[in-house]
């Protein structure tokens, strides 16, 4: 089995093979590629470093979850702009959302995400998870304010 081993260098990297050949490439550079979990909104970093055909890096490869990107537009907009936007989904506090327990938050809006990538998609809210309900611009993501932890996907406008 080919391996690899990665050792980044600013700009550029090296590569050591399986007998220990150098392999440097002058165009290498870090990508960023910055996703929000859905699970807790927070955002995970899957950037890899460019210095190789895909080929010599495949068995490095990592796969990549399909979340939307924290760089997204949707993190611009207020809750108005927000709703309807194609792509965009809107996240709330639970407890303020519904009146279940008390609202400690202090407004219920906690922002507007990018849908997953594999989306949009259209259909019912109820009884998804997180990462299903990342795919829809027309639910609602439910999230406890305090730990941001996903609690629960609604239709959007109640």
């Amino acid at each position: 089995m080919r391996w690899l081993v990665l050792l980044a260098l600013l700009p550029g990297c090296v590569l050591y093979g399986a007998d220990d050949d150098v392999l440097e490439c002058a165009d290498g550079e870090f990508v960023p590629d910055e996703r929000v979990d859905p699970g807790n909104l927070t955002c995970q970093d899957f950037g890899s470093y460019v210095c190789a055909p895909q080929d010599d890096l495949a068995d490095l490869a990592v796969p990549i979850p399909s979340w939307g990107s924290c760089d997204s537009p949707c993190r611009a907009l207020d809750e108005g702009a927000c709703y309807g936007a194609s792509g965009c989904r809107l996240v709330y506090d639970y407890a303020c959302y519904t009146g279940d327990g008390v609202c400690s938050a202090l407004v219920p809006f906690l922002g507007c995400y990018p849908v997953d990538q594999s989306g949009p998609v259209q259909g019912a809210c109820e009884n998804l998870g997180a990462w299903d309900c990342s795919l829809h611009d027309d639910c609602v993501a439910l999230h406890d304010a305090a730990s941001l932890a996903f609690v629960s996907c609604g239709p959007e406008g109640r």
